[in-house]
C-alpha cells in the first residue's frame, strides 16, 4: 500500500495519469459521435456507452469501476493504449456505415487481443 502511495506521487504517474485523461477526453468526444449514431440505428440506451467502454477497459486491465486513481503506472499506460484503440476503432467502422452494436464486438475484440498479446493476465 505504501509503495503504491509513493508511486502516485512520482513524476512519471503524474505526467501519464494527466495524459491519460487526455486520451479519455478523445474517446470520449468520440462516444459523442457514436451515441446519435446508434440513436439512428435504434438505440434506446445510447447514453450508456461511456460507461460499457469504460467497463470494457477497466476489466481488460485490472482496475475496478471508478478505481483509475489507485492505478499503477503500467495500468495507466496500458488504460490509455486501449482507449486510443477504442476511440480509432468507432471512428473507423462508423466511417464504413458499421452496425453500432458490431462496433462494440469489434472493440471488445480488438482489447480481448492486446490483452493476449500483452500477456496482461499474468503481468498486470
Amino acid at each position: 500500500m505504501r509503495q503504491a502511495l509513493l508511486e502516485r506521487q512520482s513524476t512519471d504517474w503524474l505526467q501519464t495519469r494527466e495524459k491519460g485523461k487526455l486520451i479519455r477526453r478523445n474517446e470520449t468526444d468520440v462516444i459523442q459521435q457514436l451515441i446519435p449514431y446508434a440513436e439512428e440505428q435504434g438505440s434506446r440506451n445510447a447514453k450508456l456507452f461511456y460507461v460499457n467502454y469504460s467497463k470494457l477497459v477497466n476489466k481488460a486491465i485490472g482496475i475496478e469501476t471508478g478505481k483509475r486513481e489507485f492505478a499503477t503506472h503500467k495500468q495507466l499506460m496500458l488504460v490509455s493504449l486501449l482507449e486510443d484503440i477504442i476511440s480509432n476503432t468507432i471512428r473507423e467502422e462508423m466511417a464504413k456505415g458499421v452496425y453500432y452494436k458490431e462496433i462494440y464486438q469489434i472493440c471488445k475484440r480488438k482489447v480481448d487481443q492486446f490483452v493476449g498479446l500483452a500477456y496482461l493476465d499474468a503481468a498486470v
